[in-house]
């Protein structure tokens, strides 16, 4: 078997609807190291409460989020990007317009944006 070197603060996690739920749920209860995560249309869960938000921005974990502007869940997106700005947290948002809870035609080139976001 094969080992490869990974340096666990470097790992990136990306998740669609119920997946960045999930992804959400993993980055601020600790359950797997990561330095972000980058999603699509997340639902986010309603049991952040500002202890978890803090202790996320404490680990310079960053968190962005790409949706559309008819996204059903875009003002618990909102809400969440908001939180963490108000804490000093380091996220990024982009809300497409005319579009709801799908990607984006210009999600691969928003993904490599908030990829070399991530990366800094």
């Amino acid at each position: 078997m094969t080992t490869y070197p990974i340096n666990k603060n470097q790992i990136i996690f990306s998740g669609m609807s119920a997946g960045g739920r999930m992804l959400i749920d993993f980055a601020f209860n600790n359950f797997v190291p990561m330095k972000g995560l980058i999603l699509n249309c997340p639902v986010v869960p309603n049991n952040l409460n500002t202890d978890l938000i803090i202790q996320f921005i404490a680990k310079n974990k960053k968190i962005g989020i790409i949706t559309g502007e008819y996204d059903f869940a875009l003002n618990d997106q909102e809400y969440l990007i908001n939180s963490i700005n108000k804490h000093g947290g380091l996220n990024k948002l982009t809300i497409n317009k005319d579009k709801g809870h799908e990607y984006t035609e210009e999600f691969p080139y928003l993904l490599d944006e908030y990829l070399t976001w991530m990366m800094k």
